[in-house]
């Protein structure tokens, strides 16, 4: 029978996705069909590349096998804005391009949509860290500043059933840098806020409503039925 410590080693290349580790303070969610290209982009890429796949995915901490936890250097912040987006139809495309150490990921974001959906924006400046106030499995409250129109990147897993509210408005969610969820923003302080909702539980609202009215219906015809036989004798 494999002990304990066989069971941690052979999970070492997606620790930090099975063991939730964006950070040591809060949980991370990952896609779970995501999770295999994940674990394969980590595999494939050489050092120092996995370590930026890492870091640009908000991990700071990688274990290994003999030394234990070793912090990452350069973590990018769980919830961050950035000034700059491009468009690829691609998800592939976009990981391929994101994962490259060249690539300033934390200057230019990359979003999947139909390149003619969005402006580019001009030039490239440096990201900033928005402050993540309220933090649960199925709620996301974040308070942002931006020094301009832009993007709000939240480290977390694009995934569908996700709704997205900027100030109180419904915004569209964009899967961005080939994992995760960004919303447009508009400069000034903003609040913005993720809350799960999935199409199945949608879909129970609407069958449980269906089946309570017919119920009801059920309910009124056999009331009022003998009413209008009373009435006809």
């Amino acid at each position: 029978m494999a002990s304990y410590k066989d069971f941690q080693n052979s999970l070492e290349s997606g620790w930090a996705i099975y063991f939730d580790l964006n950070n040591l303070r809060g949980s991370g969610s990952f896609y779970p069909a995501d999770v295999d290209k994940f674990k394969k982009l980590l595999a494939e890429a050489k050092w120092p590349q996995n370590e930026f796949i890492l870091a640009r995915s908000g991990v700071e901490y990688k274990y290994y096998r003999d030394s234990g936890f070793t912090r990452i250097s350069g973590t990018f912040p769980r919830a961050m804005i950035i000034y700059q987006a491009k468009a690829f139809p691609d998800q592939d495309q976009v990981i391929k391009l994101w994962s490259n150490p060249d690539f300033p990921a934390d200057q230019l974001l990359l979003v999947e949509a139909e390149p003619g959906k969005m402006s580019p924006g001009s030039g490239l400046m440096g990201s900033e860290s928005a402050n993540i106030i309220e933090y649960q499995n199925e709620k996301v409250v974040v308070e942002a500043e931006a020094k301009k129109d832009g993007w709000f990147l939240l480290l977390d897993s694009y995934y569908p059933g996700w709704k997205a509210e900027v100030d109180g408005n419904p915004v569209e969610i964009f899967r961005a840098d080939g994992f995760f969820r960004a919303v447009k923003i508009p400069a000034g302080k903003h609040r913005i806020a993720f809350n799960y909702f999935p199409v199945i539980f949608k879909n129970s609202l609407w069958v449980s409503g269906l089946g309570f009215l017919a119920w009801l219906g059920l309910i009124i015809f056999a009331y009022v039925r003998p009413t209008e036989r009373e009435r006809s004798i």
